[in-house]
């Protein structure tokens, strides 16, 4: 009671400061507003707070208002990202925590200009996998993903990422209950934008209900979990079934013509096939060319949020 007191304090005194009124007066609203300020006074050192107004989301003016502002109304329906999940004292966990943090709320501030029809769980099937992996064999109609997922009320944000952090995407659900996959392009790379996406989109289709809580990945390191396992395994099923990557020339050839082989039988980029025979092989020399042959970043200009 003593602590919720507090931040009504705290919460008037911004009000009186700024002029901007705190909707929120319930005891579960306060209680969200409570784990907010905690969760800002434990990890607000490690937030990158330069990029944020280089970015134009806050001002060196109302300072701490602005952090309040920008994470209440820019976190998943839930609310939960916030809840403190690290020691005090692990300054490289409390870091990333706060740097993924800061871009799932950036990418969620970009999916809150979106107009999403509503989206029926259950509607995502491991076919449509299938079929967004195929959009990725004419690299220059990769903006065509977007309209196709809004269609179906997914709405998908490829947001600047954050130097020093460990992320490549996220999914979680906004505040009218749309699903919303983030991409951050880390790599600038064929086979990770598309991994990454069907990845997140594998979260949509088989663990729905977890994402009142953003899932936030990083595909270099993933987490060890059977909700991490499950999406990898969906995302692979989806570029390259397991059966038909056993019995492929790829495997025993590791060849280009055979890797073009069997992207023309699949019907998606020959990138997805070197990336994954990279992968498996954990040799990261091979095929560079036709991995790193074509820049995402140059082919989303404009679409980028920042």
């Amino acid at each position: 009671m003593a602590q919720n007191r507090d931040i009504r304090s705290e919460l008037e005194q911004l009000e009186d400061k700024t002029g901007f009124c705190y909707s929120g007066k319930s005891t579960a609203s306060i209680d969200a507003a409570s784990n907010m300020m905690l969760w800002l006074k434990h990890h607000k050192e490690y937030i990158p707070i330069e990029d944020l107004i280089e970015r134009g989301v806050i001002a060196s003016e109302h300072y701490d208002f602005d952090l309040f502002k920008f994470f209440s109304r820019n976190s998943s329906s839930g609310n939960l990202l916030f809840r403190k999940t690290t020691k005090e004292d692990d300054k490289k966990a409390c870091q990333q925590e706060a740097l993924a943090a800061t871009w799932v709320a950036l990418v969620l501030r970009s999916a809150n200009n979106l107009d999403l029809p509503e989206h029926i769980p259950g509607t995502l099937s491991d076919n449509i996998l299938t079929q967004v992996a195929r959009m990725s064999r004419d690299p220059k109609r990769i903006t065509d993903v977007f309209e196709f997922l809004k269609k179906i009320g997914i709405g998908l944000v490829v947001s600047t990422y954050i130097k020093g952090s460990k992320v490549d995407g996220m999914a979680a659900k906004n505040c009218r209950g749309n699903p919303i996959v983030g991409i951050s392009l880390r790599y600038d790379r064929l086979d990770n934008f598309w991994f990454t996406l069907l990845h997140e989109m594998a979260h949509i289709a088989h663990h729905f209900e977890e994402l009142d809580t953003a899932l936030i990945d990083d595909l270099k390191n993933p987490a060890e979990n059977e909700i991490e396992r499950e999406a990898n395994h969906y995302a692979k099923e989806a570029i390259v079934p397991r059966s038909t990557w056993s019995r492929s020339k790829v495997v025993k050839t590791q060849s280009e013509a055979s890797i073009r082989e069997l992207a023309e039988q699949l019907q998606i980029h020959p990138a997805l096939i070197a990336g994954r025979l990279q992968f498996e092989t954990n040799n990261f020399s091979l095929h560079r060319k036709l991995v790193d042959g074509f820049s995402v970043k140059a082919a989303l200009d404009g679409i980028i949020s920042r």
